[in-house]
């Protein structure tokens, strides 16, 4: 008898450990406020060298203790790669050491930090600084050095957003510029083929399309009329001198169609923004797109009743815009819609709006059947009122006032709050039902037998 409930008790302790490493997983992530690569050595990486990651987590203090998160990254379209901590350190920074592999082609993307089953760090709103851009076995012909011409052996492709724009730049890096020769760079979603020889001023390899680099300006202004495409982006570099022997003007193509990564969409959230008064609706994008194009933003919008996804948001956790995506998209209860880039009719009047109440407003941009890289985005709002009419405000807003029950309260359909409070100790997000209901069950049948035992332990 005395071993089988020291078999029990052993096993209320394993299930204990299980829910501790998990709800601190879960726990940790939740509490990282943002990341940024603090330590990265930039350049071409070949077969066999490896590549230093340092991320710095600012709203964690340590990792004192497992599980330690693994970092999922990407060269290009090859494989994803798992790449475990170096060290037990206990610092806010990750340390990370890969060493490339053949299949390993293209420009470094940093996809998510993985912690255990389904629980995730988005990485893709982590920028690399300009100067830090990784490539692996990129290999190019038309980049080889040759005898007069300007090396670009060494040349990568960086995306930034300007102070001054919201739209990405093409920076390009590592031209050895020869100051007795101009530059001009191609942008395009097709590989076309040039005859450089009829550019014989600067005015027509502008006319043209070319912009113009320098070593103090060696980017693309905006090219939305190429980015927002959903096609390839390719580039194009040429040179352009006087050749004083020969009395005649010499260009040559120093890197012709070489494909490059779109630039990462903004985090959600911030890709389209909508306003709705009682006057007028206006919707705005932050995502790349030509004057010329004539947008239909695809709305839906509905009430927001689940309270853990409220409490993500106003907790402002890492993935909580996430959540809302999810449950926006699959939501049953929405009003639906579109509407015009710009100003626009009003919609407030026609949404059935509860004073105080949370909403949801998912936006789609119709994509012209695939022509258009697809963008979307959601945001939460909440119905706030005049003297005589409600209009939505969004949460980041100063009008929006967060009302929320009690830890444990729900919000149920018809908007109403219930404020029961539920006794005891709720589960931690990340703990399963089943470990908890096993640990109850094997406590309890421990002490049916320890009484069982106690009550027939002098009978012979």
């Amino acid at each position: 008898m005395k071993k089988l409930l020291g078999t029990l008790i052993a096993l209320i302790l394993i299930l204990s450990f299980i829910i501790t490493t998990t709800s601190f997983a879960v726990d940790i992530k939740d509490k990282i406020s943002s990341m940024e690569i603090t330590n990265i050595e930039s350049g071409t990486y070949k077969t066999g060298q490896t590549v230093e990651i340092e991320i710095a987590t600012n709203g964690v203090d340590s990792f004192p203790q497992s599980p330690y998160p693994q970092l999922v990254l990407q060269f290009g379209s090859s494989p994803e790669r798992t790449v475990d901590l170096n060290s037990n350190v206990e610092t806010n920074s990750l340390n990370y050491s890969y060493t490339i592999q053949d299949e390993d082609i293209g420009v470094l993307k940093l996809k998510t930090l993985v912690w255990g089953d389904d629980v995730n760090t988005d990485l893709t709103a982590v920028t690399v600084p300009l100067d830090k851009t990784i490539i692996a076995n990129t290999e190019d012909d038309n980049n080889t050095s040759q005898d007069g011409l300007t090396d670009v052996s060494n040349v990568t492709f960086s995306w930034s957003i300007e102070n001054s724009s919201r739209y990405p730049y093409l920076y390009i890096n590592n031209i050895n510029y020869d100051e007795d020769k101009d530059y001009y760079a191609f942008m395009s979603n097709e590989k076309e083929s040039f005859d450089l020889s009829q550019y014989t001023t600067g005015s027509a390899w502008n006319d043209a399309g070319w912009q113009s680099l320098r070593a103090d300006y060696s980017h693309f202004t905006e090219k939305n009329e190429v980015v927002e495409k959903n096609a390839p982006i390719y580039v194009w570099i040429a040179e352009t001198y006087y050749n004083d022997e020969e009395s005649k003007i010499e260009s040559n193509m120093l890197i012709e169609a070489r494909e490059i990564e779109r630039p990462e969409q903004q985090p959600i959230g911030s890709r389209l923004k909508g306003y709705f008064f009682e006057e007028y609706s206006s919707t705005f994008c932050y995502e790349p797109y030509s004057d010329e194009r004539n947008m239909v933003i695809n709305y839906k919008i509905g009430e927001v009743t689940d309270i853990n996804i409220l409490r993500s948001i106003q907790n402002g956790e890492s993935d909580c815009l996430e959540k809302l995506m999810e449950y926006a998209k699959s939501a049953t209860n929405g009003k639906t819609g579109s509407l015009s880039l710009g100003d626009s009719d009003p919609i407030v009047q026609d949404l059935n709006l509860k004073n105080d109440g949370y909403y949801y407003v998912y936006m789609e941009v119709d994509d012209g059947d695939g022509t258009y890289y697809p963008i979307e985005d959601v945001s939460l709002y909440q119905a706030c009122s005049t003297d005589t009419v409600l209009y939505l405000c969004d949460y980041l807003s100063d009008e929006f006032k967060w009302n929320l029950p009690e830890e444990g309260g729900t919000i149920t359909p018809d908007g109403n709050e219930d404020n029961t409070v539920a006794t005891g100790m709720l589960p931690q997000t990340g703990v399963g039902i089943t470990l908890l209901v096993s640990i109850i069950a094997i406590s309890g049948f421990a002490i049916y037998l320890l009484r069982k035992n106690k009550k027939f332990k002098d009978i012979k």
